[in-house]
């Protein structure tokens, strides 16, 4: 009686699919045969490949049309991420950088044509100080294109720069000109007035992928944006280095020479950088 009833609950549940007329054709005709061999006493199915691929194909469809949104995301996501990281191949630079066995300069650093038109504001405000900046002026003739300003001292000079961050370009601090030369050079951080930041003194080197570009200034050095150590030159800062301590010099040795002095990049092997180095 148990195998009798079984039998009957499951006629009843075939026909029960098929009423509801909700079974894809697909499994329709698996299902016929299948009934073919539960009532009809043919030979059981195998477990061949290709019915059982055809049936998981189907079973895969009838998934993905219920689920559509699951389907455009599967669909679009690896395209919408091939995208960003196309668009970042472009935009980004290069992290490789080849060996710069070659590079640029010499320049000259007694060469104040850096300097022309900028406003030097000098600090303190004493004849010794003013005469000091006229030897300056009789040693190198360039200076003379460069204006000379002079305050109290150093707390006036920054109240000056707080009003009006582009009227000083430079500053020089002189704490002791005679038995012993102690100053100190200020440059602007204007972006206004220079392009490039200087660089931090308390580091003795810039980065690995820094100076490793081919082009520089006509005539000169890399700039400074890509290169930090040039910004010394390219300010002007070792130009007004070099004209304070040889005047010094001078004043303390008549005979002493004005040495030629000229600046050239160093060479640098390849190299390739990290992530951080693109961003």
């Amino acid at each position: 009686m148990e195998g009798k009833n079984k039998d009957d609950k499951d006629d009843r549940n075939i026909d029960e699919l098929e009423a509801k007329e909700e079974m894809p054709e697909e499994l329709q005709g698996l299902m016929e045969d299948w009934k073919d061999v539960r009532f009809n006493g043919d030979p059981p199915l195998t477990a061949a490949f290709w019915p059982q691929m055809r049936a998981t194909l189907i079973r895969n469809i009838l998934r993905k049309k219920r689920n559509k949104k699951h389907t455009l995301r599967e669909l679009f996501g690896p395209i919408y991420f091939l995208g960003i990281i196309i668009i970042l191949k472009l935009f980004l630079k290069n992290p490789h950088f080849d060996a710069f066995l070659d590079p640029l300069g010499p320049v000259n650093v007694n060469n104040a044509w850096i300097l022309k038109g900028k406003n030097i504001t000098v600090a303190p405000d004493g004849q010794d100080t003013r005469d000091f900046i006229d030897q300056i002026k009789q040693n190198f003739i360039d200076v003379n294109n460069i204006a000379f300003s002079f305050v109290e001292n150093e707390a006036a000079m920054d109240e000056a720069y707080e009003e009006d961050s582009t009227s000083i370009y430079m500053g020089v601090v002189f704490n002791q000109t005679d038995t012993q030369l102690s100053y100190k050079i200020r440059v602007t951080s204007d972006k206004d007035v220079l392009s490039f930041q200087m660089p931090d003194p308390s580091k003795a080197y810039s980065a690995k992928e820094s100076c490793l570009n081919q082009s520089g200034a006509s005539g000169g050095l890399e700039y400074a944006g890509g290169c930090p150590g040039n910004a010394y030159w390219s300010s002007g800062f070792s130009t007004i280095q070099f004209a304070v301590e040889n005047t010094w010099l001078k004043l303390k040795n008549i005979s002493h020479v004005f040495p030629a002095l000229k600046l050239r990049q160093l060479p640098k092997p390849e190299y390739t950088g990290t992530g951080e180095t693109i961003l």
